[in-house]
């Protein structure tokens, strides 16, 4: 049992941790050197724009292949989308300024036949007092007409009667005649 305590005092088992902590640091020490040196060359810069150039490249080539594959397909790409959208705007506004006018036509032609009413009422009173005053004028001839035509029968019953009893033949009388008087000249 001794001797197994004299194992383990003289073998020192190292700490992983401290190793790993000394390599990555050296690596890091190392490898950032390395990376300024690489940085700050040319061809670096150039590999750099060269990555770039062919990464736009690239999604230039799949916008256009994107772009050819929604015409060839009956679906809406974004710029189809947008301007339908735009259009759709565009006839709201045209639709907004449209029911805009309507409204103040028909309010102006509410007014408009507001006020021809408003005439019509006063020149229906107009004819209905002037019909009256007709009516009136009317009755009254007709019964001025009336009385004249009974005078007018009276008379020819009374002529009738005289011709009747007279039994003489009857001789013509000439009608007399008619002078003009002479106008007093000024």
């Amino acid at each position: 049992m001794s001797g197994e305590n004299g194992m383990s005092q003289g073998i020192s088992m190292p700490n992983p941790y401290k190793i790993w902590e000394n390599l990555y640091f050296s690596t890091e020490e190392s490898m950032g050197v390395l990376m300024k040196k690489m940085v700050e060359t040319k061809s670096f810069a150039n590999s750099i724009d060269l990555i770039l150039n062919s990464y736009l490249q690239y999604l230039k080539f799949q916008n256009e292949i994107t772009a050819a594959y929604i015409e060839s397909t009956p679906l809406s790409s974004k710029q189809d989308t947008a301007r339908l959208a735009r259009l759709l705007v565009a006839l709201e506004n045209k639709f907004d300024r449209l029911e805009d006018d309507f409204a103040n036509e028909l309010a102006a032609i509410k007014q408009q036949t507001n006020e021809v009413l408003e005439h019509l009422a006063v020149a229906q009173k107009g004819a209905e007092d002037c019909e009256d005053d007709v009516s009136v004028r009317i009755s009254t001839t007709l019964d001025d007409l009336q009385s004249l035509i009974a005078k007018v029968e009276h008379m020819e019953g009374s002529i009738k009667s005289i011709l009747s009893t007279s039994s003489a033949p009857e001789e013509e009388i000439p009608a007399p005649k008619k002078t003009r008087a002479a106008k007093p000249k000024p």
